[in-house]
C-alpha cells in the first residue's frame, strides 16, 4: 500500500473507516457515540438494533442512557430511519413495561412511547405513518381503560381540530375508526361520531374521502340505533358529494354500513343509494358500485334481496362482451356469497350468469369460479349440482392448469354433494388426472384428498379405483407427492376394513416398502405407519406392521433409525393403546443406546419435552435442532451415500 499526499492509504479503505461502526463497544456505548452520525446507514443500523441494545443494557441503564436519545430518531432526516424506529417503538414499550418496578414502565409508555408514536403518525412520508399507526394500535391495547380518553382520544381530537395541515385531520379520521374498539361504545357515541360528522363537512376533499372510507368499525361499536340516527345522515350527504372520489369512497363503505343498519334501511335507503351509484356520471363510481354489489347483497337476509339487485349482479357476467373484464371478475369472485344469500330456491335467477361465467374467455374468471365450485355445490345441493354444475366441473378438469388447480384442490368437498352413482362415474375421471398432467402440484393436491375421497366411496370402489390411484401417487417421481399421498394411509386402511381383499392388497403394498432394499421405500413405510397408528385397529397394526417396525431398529441407515425414533415418540406413544406395549418399549430402549447421537436424542425427545416444562435440558445438537429436528437428518444425508443406502 502506498500513502497519498494527505496521508491516507487508498480511497476504499478511507471510506470503510468512515462508515464502519466500532464493534468493540457495547451496544449502548455504540448508540451514544453514533446516534447523531452524519451517515444515514450508521444511524439505520443503530435503530434496527435498538431493542437488542435495550435488552442487553437492562432497564436501569436503558432508562438512564437510551431513553434520552430516542427523540433524535423521531425527527431524523432520513425517512428509513424514522420508519424503522416506528417499528421498534412497540417492542421497546413492552420491554419497559415488563421490566420496570411499579408504575415506572407504564408511565414511560404513556409519557414517552405513545407521544413519539403520534409524532410519527403525522409524518409526511406515508410509509412512516403506516408503520407508526400499526405500533399505536398495538400500544393502545396496553393503556389502562381510565387513561384511554386522556392519553389517546384527546390527542386524536386535537389532530381533528388542527386546521393548519390537512394530513393531521386525515390521520384523525383514520384513527377514530381504527381505535374504535379501544375507545368503546360510550366514547364512540359521545365523542367519535360527533367528530367524524364534523370532519365529513371538511373543506378538504381528501379529509371527506377519508371519513367516507373509515366508518365501518365505528358503526360496529356503536350499534344499529346510533348508526341509523347519527352516522347514516352524514354518510348520505357524503354520497352526494360533488367530488367523485368522495362518492367512490362511500361506495367502498356501503357493505360495512349495511351490516349495521336495520333491515328496512337496507332494503329501501341503501338499495336506492346503490341504484344512484350505478347511474353515477363517473365511470369509477359505477365500477366500484358493481364491485361492492356482491358484498352488499351478502349483508341482506335471503327474502330481503329484491330481484332487481340480483339482476344487477348477474348482468356483470356478460360485461366481458363489452370489454369490461373487471366486472366479470367481480361477479365470479362474489358468486358463492350471492348464491348463499338468496338460496337454492332462487337459483333460476343465477343460473344463466353461472353458465356464462364458466365459459368466459378470461382464465382468471374461470379460475375464480373453479376455486369456489365446491362452495356453490354445497349451497345449491345435489339436484342442481348434477343438473348444472357438473358440466362446469368437467370443463375445468380439462382447462388450463391454473383453472384446473382450483377445482382439483376441492375434489372431496365437491364429490360429497354428488349422488353415489355420480361419485362413481367421476371418480374414474379423477383417477386419470395424474396421467394427464406434468404439473406435480396438481398430483399433490389429488394426493391430499385421497383419504377424504375414500370416506365417500363404498369399500369395493376404494379397492378397485382409489387404491390403484394411491399406489401410483405413492410412487410418483416427486418426493413431495409421495409424502403427501402417504398421509391417506390411515383413512384408506380404515375404509378397507370391510373389504378383506382390499385390506390385504394395501397391507401387502405397505409391507413391501418395509423390506425394500431402497432406503427411500423404507423411510416411506415409517411415514405411512405414522399416519396409520390412529386409524388402524391395534391388533391389525400389531400383527401386520409391528414386527417390521421392530426390525428397523437395527437398520444400517441412521436416517431410518431417526425416523423410527420419531415414529415411536411422536406418534405411537401418543396413542393410549400403545403406551404399555412391550415391543414398543423394547424398540425405544434399544434406540436410546444407539451409536448415533441423533437417534438417541429423538428416542428421548418426549421425555425431554416433559422436563422442559420445568427447566431447560441441553442437547449436544441443540443449536441445529432448535430450528427443527430434521436439520440433523439433512446433516446425515450430506455425510455420504453408503451409510444411507442410496
Amino acid at each position: 500500500m502506498y500513502e497519498d499526499d494527505n496521508g491516507f492509504e487508498d480511497e476504499d479503505e478511507f471510506m470503510f473507516s468512515e462508515y464502519a461502526v466500532d464493534d468493540t463497544l457495547d451496544g449502548l456505548t455504540r448508540l451514544e457515540k453514533y446516534y447523531n452520525s452524519e451517515f444515514n446507514l450508521q444511524r439505520l443500523v443503530l435503530v434496527r438494533d435498538i431493542y437488542d441494545t435495550a435488552v442487553d443494557a437492562g432497564y436501569e441503564q436503558s432508562k438512564k442512557r437510551l431513553l434520552p436519545l430516542l427523540t433524535n430518531f423521531v425527527s431524523d432526516s432520513e425517512p428509513a430511519v424514522r420508519q424503522v424506529f416506528a417499528e421498534q417503538l412497540y417492542p421497546l414499550a413492552l420491554l419497559f413495561l415488563d421490566n420496570a418496578e411499579g408504575s415506572e414502565g407504564y408511565n414511560e409508555l404513556i409519557g414517552t412511547f405513545v407521544p413519539y408514536t403520534f409524532e410519527l403518525i403525522i409524518d409526511k412520508k406515508t410509509e412512516v405513518a403506516e408503520v407508526a399507526t400499526d405500533s399505536l394500535l398495538r400500544m393502545a391495547e396496553l393503556i389502562k381503560k381510565e387513561h384511554i380518553e386522556s392519553q389517546l382520544l384527546s390527542v386524536v381530537v386535537n389532530l381533528a381540530h388542527d386546521d393548519r395541515v390537512e394530513e393531521y385531520r386525515i390521520a384523525a379520521a383514520k384513527l377514530f375508526n381504527q381505535l374504535a374498539h379501544i375507545f368503546g361504545d360510550k366514547l364512540c357515541r359521545d365523542v367519535v361520531v360527533t367528530e367524524m360528522a364534523s370532519l365529513a363537512e371538511d373543506a378538504s376533499l381528501v379529509v371527506r374521502k377519508t371519513v367516507s372510507q373509515n366508518l365501518g368499525k365505528i358503526c360496529m361499536i356503536i350499534g344499529t340505533e346510533c348508526t341509523v340516527q347519527k352516522v347514516l345522515p352524514f354518510f348520505l350527504e357524503l354520497a352526494k358529494d360533488d367530488i367523485w372520489g368522495v362518492r367512490k369512497a362511500c361506495v367502498e363503505s356501503l357493505p360495512a354500513i349495511a351490516k349495521c343498519v336495520t333491515s328496512k334501511i337496507r332494503t329501501t335507503v341503501l338499495s336506492e343509494l346503490f341504484e344512484t351509484f350505478c347511474d353515477d356520471v363517473s365511470r369509477w363510481v359505477k365500477m366500484e358500485a358493481y364491485k361492492q354489489l356482491g358484498p352488499l347483497i351478502a349483508t341482506f337476509k335471503g327474502n330481503e334481496v329484491n330481484d332487481r339487485l340480483v339482476h344487477h349482479f348477474t348482468d356483470m357476467a356478460y360485461q366481458g362482451e363489452q370489454s369490461d373484464s373487471d366486472m366479470v371478475e367481480f361477479c365470479a369472485f362474489n358468486f358463492p356469497a350471492v348464491a348463499l344469500t338468496i338460496g337454492p330456491e332462487r337459483w333460476n335467477l343465477l343460473e344463466p350468469a353461472f353458465l356464462a361465467l364458466y365459459k368466459d374467455m378470461q382464465w382468471k374468471v374461470r379460475r375464480s369460479l373453479a376455486c369456489s365450485l365446491h362452495d356453490v355445490a354445497n349451497i345449491v345441493g345435489t339436484e342442481i349440482t348434477e343438473r348444472t354444475l357438473l358440466s362446469a366441473f368437467e370443463k375445468f378438469l380439462e382447462d388450463l392448469d391454473e383453472v384446473k388447480m382450483g377445482v382439483v384442490s376441492n375434489l372431496a368437498s365437491f364429490m360429497q354433494v354428488l349422488s353415489p352413482k355420480m361419485r362413481s362415474k367421476y371418480l374414474g375421471v379423477i383417477c386419470f388426472l395424474p396421467d394427464k398432467t406434468d404439473v406435480w402440484r396438481i398430483r399433490d393436491e389429488i394426493s391430499k384428498q385421497l383419504g377424504d375421497l375414500a370416506q365417500l366411496l363404498p369399500p369395493t370402489e376404494v379397492r378397485t379405483k382409489l387404491l390403484p390411484l394411491a399406489f401410483k401417487l405413492m410412487d410418483d417421481q416427486f418426493h413431495v407427492v409421495r409424502k403427501t399421498a402417504l398421509q391417506c394411509t390411515g383413512k384408506v386402511m380404515a375404509r378397507l376394513h370391510d373389504d378383506p381383499q382390499g385390506e390385504a392388497d394395501f397391507i401387502e403394498f405397505l409391507r413391501s416398502m418395509a423390506v425394500s432394499p431402497s432406503f427411500t421405500k423404507r423411510q416411506m413405510f415409517i411415514i405411512a405407519c405414522s399416519h396409520m397408528v390412529d386409524f388402524v385397529q391395534p391388533q391389525i397394526f400389531e400383527k401386520e406392521f409391528l414386527p417390521l417396525v421392530d426390525k428397523m431398529k437395527t437398520d444400517r441407515v441412521s436416517n431410518i433409525r431417526i425416523g423410527l425414533a420419531k415414529l415411536i415418540t411422536d406418534d405411537i406413544l401418543q396413542n393410549d393403546d400403545w403406551k404399555d406395549n412391550d415391543v414398543i418399549e423394547s424398540i425405544r430402549e434399544h434406540l436410546k443406546h444407539d451409536k448415533d447421537r441423533d437417534v438417541v436424542y429423538f428416542s428421548n425427545r418426549a421425555k425431554i419435552k416433559e422436563v422442559r416444562t420445568h427447566e431447560p435440558v441441553d442437547h449436544p445438537h441443540s443449536s441445529s435442532l432448535a430450528k427443527g429436528g430434521d436439520n440433523a437428518v439433512q446433516q446425515k444425508k450430506d455425510k455420504g451415500s453408503d451409510e444411507k443406502g442410496e
